[in-house]
């Protein structure tokens, strides 16, 4: 499926800016709505450990306009803070090669797209769905936001 090849190839070198494009903005705006409140607070700690990860996350951004970042910029924060530029993981991912092996379709809106990545003469086998939303077919997210901004509160040490 061509728009999950597009999405990959940003995502593998680090474009998050394009991959963030391709992803639904469903997705997107769940993905705000979960992590950017964690780090607006964890922001707040006194922990130098944590702070080490919200000034990272907000790299640049003022806290006067951090509470309102764009979902596209809160994605893609997220992501350089997973994935930082110069990681061995990204190195990982920019060498990476990317074969659709199948797309599963399931109605006209939504398809699951089962690929293999290649990397370091190691193979590696994942899924991922899709859904088609006005005409354009949008990457989804794997993992969700809920559980991805508890396990950051439970890293900075925030209470529910």
């Amino acid at each position: 499926m061509e728009a999950y090849t597009e999405y990959s190839e940003h995502f593998f070198q680090g474009n998050y800016p394009k991959a963030a494009e391709l992803m639904d903005p469903r997705d997107l705006e769940a993905t705000r709505e979960a992590l950017l409140p964690v780090f607006l607070e964890a922001a707040k700690s006194p922990r130098e450990d944590v702070r080490i990860y919200t000034d990272s996350f907000f790299n640049g951004v003022s806290p006067e306009s951090r509470a309102q970042m764009s979902s596209t910029e809160v994605y893609v924060a997220f992501l350089n803070l997973v994935f930082p530029e110069g990681s061995d993981v990204r190195k990982v991912f920019e060498s990476a090669d990317l074969n659709v092996l199948r797309v599963d379709l399931q109605g006209d809106d939504k398809a699951e797209v089962h690929y293999e990545m290649i990397f370091e003469g190691r193979s590696v086998s994942k899924s991922v769905k899709m859904a088609k939303s006005s005409g354009t077919w949008y990457t989804r997210v794997n993992d969700d936001p809920k559980q991805i901004a508890q396990r950051f509160r439970e890293l900075f040490g925030l209470t529910p």
